[in-house]
């Protein structure tokens, strides 16, 4: 009984902090920077590993706030969705590298789709990470 109560417990902590979105399994890292951190800078591939957004290139000219020069990625979820045209679903992800006039890395600008997060912002959590560092 107690083993059936502990198996039972692991696939609900698991199931609390992985889902499924469009029949890829993705980590609910939830509002919080140094999770979404964490998740796009460590997890395998890294955000530098997703595809670039459609129509841009890398060190494409960016407008403040976001530095001289920038490169934007999108996770896979978020381009499936633009192929399909259907909008940005839950689990979105847009990473946009800020570079200086010289190509130094000075921050990195992040959009995550969070479901009921921010409806009047179309459920999107933003963060802004200075530190190039660990980029």
């Amino acid at each position: 009984m107690v083993a059936a109560i502990v198996v039972c417990f692991s696939f609900s902590a698991y199931a609390i902090h992985e889902t499924q979105i469009d029949g890829q399994k993705f980590p609910l890292v939830g509002a919080d920077a140094d999770k979404l951190y964490n998740f796009i800078t460590k997890a395998k591939p890294n955000y530098s590993q997703w595809n670039l957004l459609p129509g841009t290139k890398e060190l494409s000219p960016a407008k403040a706030p976001h530095g001289a020069l920038g490169s934007v990625y999108i996770n896979t979820i978020a381009l499936d969705s633009m192929k399909d045209e259907k909008g940005m679903p839950d689990g979105s992800i847009i990473v946009m590298e800020n570079y200086t006039d010289d190509k130094k890395l000075e921050g990195c600008a992040v959009m995550y789709k969070i479901k009921d997060y921010n409806p009047e912002a179309g459920d999107w959590f933003w963060v802004k990470y200075s530190d190039p560092m660990d980029m």
